[in-house]
């Protein structure tokens, strides 16, 4: 049976050219004026949005209110028809955010169940709007909304379908099997076209699935590039299938990158190398200040060095989230990140932020998909809980160990946290009723109690050199931490 229905999972991968200048300026004077016409078509919808209150998906390219202004600038109905498509993807994709934004708005306020009711009623954009809740629901929308930024099309990216461009493999023009394909792209004169060589890509080649019919074509720094895309529908499928057991919780740090409750320390060097990086981009950033230029987006080198900091924080998640999947866990259990240390620079600080919330947050979407649930817990004193004994006290921790005041309980600090993080997504997944739990020290006894309630995890506490056994809960059989035998 089919694991996705109505959906298939896409996914790009940059390739390398080698046209000459004179095609490269054509095919880039193209994606600029796909852009213009994009921002125009933008501002269009718009106004139709602020006059009906919905986005019409079914409407033509011609009956744009700047529609003469539109083909002046790109005379090419198709690739107008397929701006006007991305521009309401965007939109809809925005709407779609802030819907599922004021959705988890409501249901955290502590209102009856019957207003509660009401408003996301309003939010399913129902007819039947009682008038005191659609009064309040404006209100909610117009604040939520402000967090939602509209689409910028100044620097979009040209996405292009087989009327546009079609990759074909090369039959005689190989280069000595260093071209994977000859892209066709189509000019605006009629029957014009360039061909693109696409140079072979060892990543790209090694991910299994079908060419899509879309290719995306950008600019950056002055240079065109070319985003190939994959079909892996039948990746994930397969991925759902994989028998999984057991829980893993995560705490995320700079110093170590993640530490899971067992005990486990995943990325200890990454550190190093993020403080490398940020001497580096301080000291340009310095020298340029020094030199008067304010922007320092305009600075090559300035933007070589950011790229070649996000790049590395790419790599080094991805490679630490990977060996962490091979453990097969049917759930894991993360804290809401925060990205910040007082050991790095207030740039850097904003660098890492924006950086790797956002790649974290996409490899965890992608665990999803494989079929794991992922459940999001509140940080709030997991590092000054003690989880032997539950004593709170900022005085509890000291940088990278963890020594309790009340019962001296000593550990690694950012172990400790992970394993009240564990605690606290327990209490998360019984509260949601996805776990069902006779036992009541699940909600009031620390992390210590909880632990030993399975023989799992006897061996993290022994006394001394003596073992306590203790008895699994009947209800619990099946919910045993990852990589130890089930007791």
């Amino acid at each position: 049976m089919a694991l996705f229905k109505s959906q298939s999972i896409f996914r790009q991968y940059p390739l390398q050219n080698n046209l000459t200048q004179s095609k490269h300026d054509k095919v880039l004077d193209i994606i600029r004026k796909y852009r213009k016409i994009s921002r125009v078509i933008l501002n269009d919808l718009l106004v139709e949005y602020q006059k009906t209150g919905y986005i019409n998906k079914g409407i033509s390219y011609k009956s744009l209110k700047h529609y003469n202004q539109i083909l002046e600038i790109l005379p090419k109905a198709v690739y107008i028809q397929m701006a006007l498509t991305q521009v309401i993807e965007a939109l809809l994709s925005r709407e779609s955010n802030i819907q599922n934004t004021i959705h988890d708005f409501i249901n955290r306020q502590k209102i009856s169940e019957t207003d509660k009711h009401q408003l996301l009623t309003c939010n399913n954009k129902s007819r039947l709007k009682p008038r005191e809740a659609s009064r309040l629901y404006r209100r909610v929308y117009k604040h939520i909304t402000k967090r939602w930024k509209l689409p910028d099309c100044s620097h979009v990216t040209m996405r292009v379908d087989n009327r546009g461009a079609i990759v074909n493999a090369p039959v005689h023009a190989h280069q000595r099997g260093k071209v994977f394909g000859w892209m066709k792209f189509k000019l605006l004169n009629r029957g014009e076209s360039v061909e693109i060589p696409l140079l072979k890509n060892e990543y790209f080649t090694s991910k299994a699935g079908a060419l899509a019919n879309s290719v995306l074509l950008g600019e950056k720094d002055g240079r065109l590039f070319i985003r190939v895309m994959k079909d892996r529908t039948e990746h994930y499928q397969q991925k759902q299938l994989v028998k999984r057991s057991g829980t893993l919780a995560l705490d995320f740090g700079l110093r170590v990158m993640f530490t899971d409750h067992l005990g486990g320390l995943h990325g200890r060097s990454w550190m190093k190398d993020i403080q490398e990086y940020d001497k580096k981009i301080q000291s340009r950033a310095r020298a340029l200040q020094e030199q008067g230029l304010v922007r320092l987006r305009e600075d090559k080198l300035y933007v070589r060095l950011v790229d070649k900091f996000r790049n590395m924080v790419k790599n080094s998640v991805n490679r630490v989230m990977n060996r962490l999947i091979l453990k097969n866990p049917e759930r894991i259990i993360v804290e809401k990140l925060d990205f910040r240390s007082p050991d790095l620079s207030r740039r850097m600080n904003r660098l890492v932020q924006n950086c790797g919330r956002r790649i974290i947050e996409e490899k965890l979407k992608e665990f999803e998909l494989y079929g794991i649930k992922v459940v999001r817990v509140n940080p709030a004193y997991t590092s000054q809980t003690c989880s032997e004994c539950g004593f709170v006290s900022r005085k509890n921790r000291k940088g990278e160990r963890f020594a309790c005041l009340q019962c001296g309980k000593k550990l690694h600090s950012d172990v400790n946290g992970a394993r009240n993080i564990f605690l606290k997504g327990l209490r998360c997944l019984v509260k949601h009723k996805y776990l069902t739990v006779k036992y009541k020290y699940l909600t009031t006894e620390p992390c210590s109690v909880v632990l030993k309630s399975y023989s799992a995890f006897a061996s993290l506490f022994w006394r001394g050199n003596e073992r306590e056994p203790m008895a699994l809960p009947e209800d619990l059989l099946y919910y045993r931490p990852v990589g130890l035998p089930a007791g």
